[in-house]
């Protein structure tokens, strides 16, 4: 490795490329510490493509989203803050379409 950041790049188009990390810094005034980091997933021309993991403040994955050149499309799960499974299902052009598990009252 030569040193230089492999995240975080934005070409000579000023389009975000690649590897992102979202760390509480760039979410002033939220509950998350500077160097937490609240988002990660990557970019294809300024888009979101691929898995996206959202988290908590309290470290545990809030969701896991999976985006085609920056729509929200195909397998998402949501968890809540204790790390159990909310629901999950798919989008399909920004809408959700299916619901594979719920939770349930008891």
């Amino acid at each position: 490795m030569n040193g230089k950041d492999t995240v975080n790049k934005i070409d000579a188009n000023d389009q975000k490329q690649g590897k992102w990390l979202i760390r509480g810094q760039d979410k002033p005034r939220s509950c998350f510490e500077s160097r937490q980091v609240v988002e990660t997933g990557q970019y294809s021309n300024n888009r979101k493509t691929g898995l996206w993991l959202e988290y908590y403040c309290n470290g545990k994955i809030r969701n896991k989203l999976t985006y085609v050149n920056g729509v929200l499309e195909g397998y998402a799960i949501f968890y809540e803050k204790n790390g159990s499974v909310l629901k999950e299902g798919s989008f399909k052009e920004n809408h959700w379409v299916t619901d594979n598990k719920a939770k349930t009252e008891n």
